[in-house]
């Protein structure tokens, strides 16, 4: 058979299935569950940062000089240039 979905986005995938006969489609809830939405290397990126362990936490962030506006509970206050 043939594999339908590689390097799309779960709207095309979901397209897919519903046009499919023999398809049950089932959501699950979660709570209190750590996750990431990764569509490409840049979210994959800040996903490895994110669940990192507490250890090399810090290093992570460290390393990115700022764009910490991608990660969710922290405020970005580094600028690599001086905007005035």
């Amino acid at each position: 058979s043939r594999v339908m979905g590689n390097n799309e986005y779960y709207e095309q995938v979901l397209r897919v299935l519903t046009l499919l006969n023999s398809s049950t489609l089932k959501a699950l809830p979660i709570q209190d569950e750590k996750w990431y939405e990764i569509d490409d290397v840049q979210d994959l990126d800040i996903a490895s940062t994110i669940f990192s362990c507490s250890e090399t936490k810090y290093e992570e962030y460290h390393k990115r000089y700022g764009g910490f506006w991608r990660f969710p509970k922290l405020l970005d206050y580094c600028y690599l240039v001086n905007p005035f």
